[in-house]
């Protein structure tokens, strides 16, 4: 059976008992997420394609450690489990039973926090290691990070106490809970805080970049789209959701794929500088996770 993609040449519903203006309806966001998942799981394989080389070269051959785990689980376990997603919403016939439904939402939740918080985390440490692991810097990123980890969690509690993931018949939200945005609100703040120490870091060391510091340079470039992509999302996209018109259905899977690719783009780049540098410049990217070095 051919399928002509648009959304002037939607297959005509079928869903029993449903009345036909909400399936036309429904059939169009089940179409627009289709795309989206589609769109976003080609965008991560095609980057994992473009990043083989360097994968092999400064990844696979590192001794294991907590960086390589992460690197790791970001760029299979988010491809996996977006193609997985995929295929369970595309396959499944309407309307989807709701308890399976729940679950998967769920489940998108909580790798979707999950894939925040890694990349969060490794944007911490970057910084952490650029002020020499100050224990002030420790501190102060610790304890914002603590408080959005905590609306995090909130979030996620208060969602199904309350009723307030609202799911239609194609396991579309229907309405975008209002305390996202607060948990938005957080999410900006930390990045806000992070492009804030790394600039001040940026004027407070003279010359750093024009005599071509390139950890400096590089932990700038980094964060600054890391920073750009994250406000987009949570100051445009996010607010539009709740009071406009509900479309987290599809800017969600985008948005995954972009922590995914974030967070190994960051650590590769890092670890490309470790063998390009000297001695002494690595030192600044250097952590301690459990017994090894590890390199971001």
């Amino acid at each position: 059976m051919s399928f002509k993609f648009g959304l002037d040449n939607l297959p005509s519903p079928t869903f029993p008992g449903m009345d036909p203006t909400k399936q036309v309806s429904l059939s169009a966001h089940m179409f627009a997420r289709s795309c989206s998942f589609m769109v976003s799981i080609l965008l991560q394989v095609l980057e994992a394609i473009s990043a083989l080389d360097d994968e092999v070269r400064y990844i696979w051959s590192m001794p294991f450690s907590m960086i390589k785990w992460i690197y790791l689980f970001s760029r299979y376990y988010g491809l996996i489990f977006q193609a997985l997603v995929f295929f369970v919403i595309f396959t499944s016939k309407i309307p989807i039973n709701p308890r399976l439904c729940h679950a998967w939402a769920y489940s998108r939740i909580l790798t979707f926090l999950l894939f925040l918080h890694i990349l969060d985390i490794v944007l911490i440490l970057r910084v952490y290691a650029l002020y020499k692991k100050s224990f002030k810097i420790a501190v102060l990123l610790s304890s914002t990070f603590l408080v959005q980890l905590g609306a995090a969690i909130g979030c996620t509690i208060h969602a199904p106490s309350t009723d307030a993931l609202k799911l239609d018949e194609g396991c579309l939200t229907a309405v975008l809970p209002p305390f996202v945005a607060g948990f938005s609100c957080t999410i900006v703040l930390q990045q806000c805080l992070i492009w804030g120490l790394i600039y001040a870091k940026q004027w407070s060391t003279s010359g750093w970049l024009r005599s071509g510091n390139r950890i400096l340079h590089v932990v700038v470039r980094d964060n600054a789209w890391v920073f750009l992509g994250l406000s987009f999302a949570h100051i445009a996209l996010v607010p539009y959701a709740i009071l406009v018109k509900q479309i987290a259905h599809i800017f969600t899977p985008p948005l995954m794929s972009f922590f995914s690719i974030a967070i190994c783009r960051l650590i590769l780049n890092m670890q490309r500088l470790k063998w390009e540098i000297s001695v002494d410049e690595v030192e600044l990217t250097t952590i301690y996770a459990t017994s090894s070095e590890s390199t971001l």
